[in-house]
């Protein structure tokens, strides 16, 4: 459908009769194709892609960030990236190796 949310973050994922949900569809935007960018900076700090803080043109697949960001802190509990500032976040997501967690049997 062209749409991206721009704000996907875990409390924004709702479950209902064991359905999954995305609300909060306050940013949401839809686009004239896959390849279509976008370049307001709009989202939250964990969840967001660097290039939106960048402030670089970005389409769906910085939904896709958000939901790697998403499914990381379900895994682990803790995001994967720092939330101190936005400096420390960018430098987090250029630098980090994030095999610091290893999943047990």
């Amino acid at each position: 459908m062209n749409v991206i949310h721009r704000d996907l973050k875990l409390p924004n994922i709702l479950i209902s009769n064991s359905v999954l949900k995305i609300g909060d569809l306050g940013f949401a935007k839809r686009l004239e194709s896959l390849d279509g960018v976008v370049k307001e900076a709009l989202g939250t700090l964990g969840t967001m892609a660097p290039e939106i803080i960048e402030f670089k043109p970005y389409g769906i697949l910085a939904d896709m960030f958000s939901i790697g960001a998403i499914y990381y802190l379900m895994l682990f509990g803790v995001l994967p990236f720092s939330i101190k500032s936005y400096n420390d976040f960018l430098k987090d997501v250029k630098t980090s190796n994030l095999n610091h967690y290893i999943l047990k049997d």
